[in-house]
C-alpha cells in the first residue's frame, strides 16, 4: 500500500476521520483512479455523517472491487442509511453470498423489510440467532422481523430474549413497544417507548431540553410547562389533545413548541398559552416534556383515551363551491416519498368513487398534488392551503374525508370530521390490530388491506360504505 493511504488507514483506524478524509483526498489527487483511497474516503465521509458525499466514492470502490464483501456491504449500508432500499440490495445480496457471516444477514434482512419482504429476512435472522444464540442485537432484528409480520406474541419472545442478553439494547425496548401499542398493552408499551430518547437519530435531532423532566406533578405558581414537539406533524395532531391534560395537572399553562405548519392550528388548543417555533428552553418554563410522553405520564389505554371530541379547532374561510346537493369528500392520496410508502395511486381511488355522485375536494399537497386524474371532476384546494389551519377549515366544510395514514387524517379525526383511512395490511402502532375503529377518533373508520399492497379490498369497501352515504360518524 502507498505511503499516503497507510497515513489515511491509520487515521481512520484511529478514529480520526476528517484527517482521514483528507489523507484519502491527497491520495486521490496523485492517482483518482485508486479505488483503495475511494474506499477509504467513502468510508470516513460516510462515518462522518457525510453519507450523500460519500456514495461516488464507494461505488468506484464497489465496482472495481467485486470480490470484496466489505466493498459492496459498505455502499449497500450507505444507500440504505439514505432511504435508497431498492439500490442497496444488491450490493447486499453480493457481500452475503461473498460471505454469508451473520452482520451481512443482519444488514440484508434489514434491507429487505424496508422493502416489505419480511419473510425473506426472517430466514435470514433465524439463521443468525441460532448460529449465535447470544447475540442480543440478532435477536432484536428477529423481533422487528417477527413484528412486521404481525406475529406480536414471537415478536415480544424474541425482545424478551434479546433483553434477557442485553438489557440496554435500545431496539429491542422498542420492539417491544410496538408489539405492545399493536396489541392493545398500553400500560406494558410506555416505558419502553421512553427508549426512543436514546436512539441517536432523537439525540441528533433534538437539542437538550435545559430543565427538569415533567413528571405529572404540580408545578410552582408563576411558572410554565414546556410541552416539546417531536417526530412527524401527524404524531402532533395526534397527542396534541394530552396538552389540556397536562397543564390541569401541573396547574401552570403550558408553552407548546410545534412547527410553522401547526402553529396556527395549535394556538387554539386548549391548555396552550403560547405556541413557538424556536426549540430551545422558553422562560418561565420550571419543567419539559415531549408530546408524545404525556400518554405515558397519565397511564393512558385504549380505553380510556382523552375527549372531548373535537379538540381542534377550525378558523373560519372561504366557503367551497356549491355542490348541488352532492356530498362533499375531501381526499388525500400521497405521503411523504420513503421506501415503505402508504400512498395509493390516485387513479386507483377516482376509479372507486366514479359514478357515486359525490363532489369530491383534493386536499393533498406538495408534489403529488398535481396526480389529480384527468376527468375525475376533483376541485384542487392545493393552492388555498399554507398550513394545517387552512386544511381544518376546508375539512370543517366537508360531509366526509377519505387519506391514507398521513397527518391529513389527523386533522379530520381531531375535527370530529368522518374519516375513512386507508390502511396497508401491517399498519403503525396507533391503528392496533384487526380493528375497523380506533379509539384516538370516534369519527374514523379503518379500511385495511387484507393482503400487504393490495388495495381492492378497502376500496370496494369504501365504495360500498359511499354509496349507502354511511359516513362515518
Amino acid at each position: 500500500m502507498r505511503k499516503d493511504l497507510i497515513l489515511a488507514l491509520g487515521y481512520f483506524e484511529a478514529d480520526l476521520l476528517e484527517p482521514a478524509a483528507e489523507a484519502a483526498a491527497a491520495a486521490l489527487a496523485a492517482d483518482p483512479d485508486d479505488a483503495d483511497a475511494h474506499f477509504l474516503r467513502g468510508r470516513a465521509l460516510d462515518r462522518l455523517g457525510r453519507t450523500v458525499a460519500a456514495l461516488p466514492h464507494l461505488e468506484v470502490a464497489a465496482r472495481t472491487r467485486l470480490d470484496d464483501a466489505d466493498a459492496q456491504q459498505t455502499l449497500g449500508r450507505a444507500l440504505a442509511k439514505i432511504e435508497r432500499h431498492a439500490l442497496a440490495l444488491p450490493y447486499l445480496e453480493r457481500a452475503y453470498a461473498l460471505d454469508a457471516t451473520a452482520n451481512r444477514a443482519e444488514s440484508l434482512a434489514e434491507a429487505l423489510v424496508a422493502l416489505m419482504r419480511a419473510e425473506e429476512a426472517e430466514a435470514l435472522m433465524r439463521r443468525v440467532v441460532t448460529e449465535y444464540p447470544d447475540d442480543a442485537v440478532g435477536w432484536a432484528n428477529l423481533g422487528a422481523v417477527l413484528l412486521d409480520l404481525g406475529r406480536d406474541a414471537e415478536a415480544l419472545a424474541a425482545c424478551d430474549r434479546a433483553l434477557a442478553l442485553d438489557p440496554h439494547d435500545v431496539e429491542a425496548h422498542m420492539t417491544r413497544a410496538f408489539a405492545n401499542l399493536l396489541g392493545g398493552d398500553w400500560l406494558a408499551a410506555w416505558p419502553d417507548y421512553e427508549w426512543r430518547w436514546r436512539r441517536k437519530a432523537f439525540r441528533d435531532a433534538y437539542p437538550e431540553p435545559g430543565c427538569p423532566r415533567w413528571r405529572g406533578e404540580r408545578l410552582p405558581e408563576g411558572t410554565r410547562l414546556w410541552v416539546r414537539f417531536e417526530q412527524g406533524l401527524g404524531d402532533g395532531i395526534q397527542f396534541v389533545r394530552f396538552v389540556s391534560r397536562a397543564a390541569e395537572a401541573a396547574g401552570v399553562p403550558v408553552v407548546l413548541s410545534a412547527p410553522a405548519e401547526l402553529r396556527r392550528l395549535f394556538a387554539g388548543v386548549a391548555g396552550v398559552e403560547a405556541c413557538v417555533g424556536a426549540p430551545t428552553l422558553p422562560p418561565g418554563c420550571a419543567a419539559e416534556i415531549p408530546l408524545l410522553s404525556l400518554p405515558g405520564v397519565f397511564g393512558i389505554t385504549p380505553d380510556t383515551v382523552p375527549g372531548p371530541f373535537p379538540y381542534l379547532g377550525a378558523p373560519a374561510a372561504p366557503r367551497l363551491p356549491e355542490a348541488g346537493g352532492r356530498p362533499r369528500v375531501g381526499v388525500v392520496w400521497g405521503d411523504k416519498p420513503k421506501a415503505r410508502s402508504r400512498g395509493i395511486d390516485a387513479e386507483r381511488l377516482a376509479a372507486a368513487l366514479d359514478g357515486l355522485g359525490l363532489a369530491v375536494f383534493s386536499l393533498q399537497v406538495g408534489a403529488r398534488a398535481a396526480e389529480i386524474p384527468a376527468g375525475s371532476g376533483w376541485v384542487d384546494l392545493s393552492p388555498t392551503i399554507a398550513d394545517f389551519a387552512d386544511t381544518a377549515a376546508l375539512m370543517a366544510q366537508m360531509d366526509a374525508v377519505i387519506s391514507v395514514d398521513t397527518a391529513a387524517l389527523h386533522v379530520a379525526g381531531g375535527l370530529g370530521v368522518p374519516v375513512y383511512i386507508l390502511l396497508m395490511a401491517q399498519g403503525d402502532w396507533r391503528w392496533l390490530r384487526d380493528r375497523a375503529d380506533t379509539p384516538w377518533y370516534p369519527s374514523a373508520r379503518l379500511l385495511r388491506q387484507e393482503r400487504q399492497g393490495d388495495w381492492s379490498a378497502p376500496l370496494a369497501r369504501l365504495r360500498a360504505a359511499l354509496a349507502a352515504r354511511d359516513f362515518a360518524t
